[in-house]
């Protein structure tokens, strides 16, 4: 009896999420050569596992970190204070008061009241306006509609009284953006602000520009980065009066390193259901639009393929994963499927709803993907 019971344990397989560290470095490697100028500072808020964080420590990477616990985090890994900015626009005066014992060199604001209040909670801070810039429609996920001080209202930030000064400018083109006219607009943006801040030097100083994140984490954009998008950004930067520049990679770095085996747990007539959900790790499903993509691993060759709605496991009738995915026509419990580049805005905002657990997660060293990119 425990014989038999020990290999019906056996045979069941559970998720497991694959982060590999050699494809991290090998997305390192190509922002180094297109970009050897331009330090990133790796978006925490995209997947905040700390072997990932550790990896692009090691590396050289700073971090874009918008919470405390985004600060405690790449500090457990090593990280200074100096590697970090503080990216989130608006913080409450309470992460403020938390982190009064940290020296972070940067913090952005897209506000007056932001500013006078990095001000007077941390005065060691160097404030960096975030501008308001026109992704031009060519950006996946728009973020002009939330983040952003206007260049209309500078006049907000020119008579002032307090003793703030700005010390740069930072922007963000949007999510998952593949448009090099977009980024000429945002730098087209900056000029105009430098042109205002020109004769103010006594409330601006044109140290650090920051030119944010959404670069494309996807292999197949890899010369549209290389040979059209970083010349461009470095034409740009060259024109500029700031002493260094930053930027703030995140699903660039981490779509591709991460791949999930999943079994199915259920079968239905015209679908099947897996031991995961939009809940848990495919929740990019739901916040970041993410399409994945499925191999059945367990069951080839095959010769027959249908179409399946693929349901997750929780009991939410919106726990939709994919519809019409071609799948062997035979598949069923315990067969396994394949996702892979699942690495950004995934395990970072999946939860255990319905009291399912995450994947086991395995760190590995595997050979580098699109070597040849």
């Amino acid at each position: 009896m425990l014989y038999i019971l020990f290999s019906f344990v056996k045979s069941i397989t559970l998720s497991k999420l694959t982060v590999s560290l050699r494809a991290l470095r090998c997305r390192l490697s190509l922002w180094n050569s297109a970009l050897p100028n331009i330090r990133p500072h790796y978006a925490v808020k995209c997947n905040n596992m700390a072997p990932i964080l550790a990896e692009l420590q090691r590396g050289g990477v700073g971090f874009d970190c918008a919470s405390v616990d985004e600060i405690n985090r790449v500090k457990k890994v090593g990280a200074d204070d100096s590697d970090i900015i503080y990216a989130n626009p608006c913080k409450s005066s309470n992460e403020l008061f938390r982190i009064r014992n940290h020296t972070i060199p940067y913090m952005t604001f897209d506000s007056l009241s932001e500013l006078i209040k990095i001000t007077e909670k941390s005065p060691t801070t160097k404030p960096i306006l975030r501008i308001f810039v026109d992704d031009k429609g060519d950006a996946r996920i728009p973020l002009n509609k939330k983040f952003g001080f206007r260049i209309r209202d500078i006049d907000e930030l020119l008579p002032r009284e307090t003793r703030a000064r700005i010390y740069g400018i930072a922007f963000h083109v949007g999510s998952d953006c593949t448009s090099v006219r977009a980024y000429q607009s945002a730098f087209d943006t900056v000029k105009e602000y430098i042109k205002v801040f020109k004769h103010r030097k006594d409330i601006f100083t044109p140290e650090l520009l920051d030119i944010g994140g959404g670069f494309s984490g996807s292999s197949e954009h890899n010369d549209f980065f290389k040979y059209e998008l970083a010349p461009v950004i470095q034409e740009n930067v060259s024109s500029l009066p700031f002493k260094r520049t930053i930027a703030e990679p995140g699903r660039f770095f981490a779509s591709e390193i991460c791949t999930l085996h999943v079994p199915v747990i259920g079968r239905k007539r015209g679908s099947i259901t897996l031991d995961e959900s939009v809940y848990g790790i495919f929740s990019g499903v739901l916040f970041d639009g993410f399409k994945p993509t499925f191999k059945c691993i367990s069951r080839t060759p095959y010769t027959h393929l249908e179409k399946f709605t693929i349901f997750g496991r929780t009991c939410d009738s919106a726990d939709v994963i994919a519809n019409d995915v071609w799948l062997p026509k035979e598949i069923g419990e315990s067969d396994i499927l394949e996702v892979k580049n699942i690495g950004a805005y995934s395990w970072v905002s999946a939860s255990e709803f319905n009291g399912f657990q995450l994947p086991e997660v395995n760190v590995c060293e595997n050979a580098c993907p699109h070597a040849s990119s």
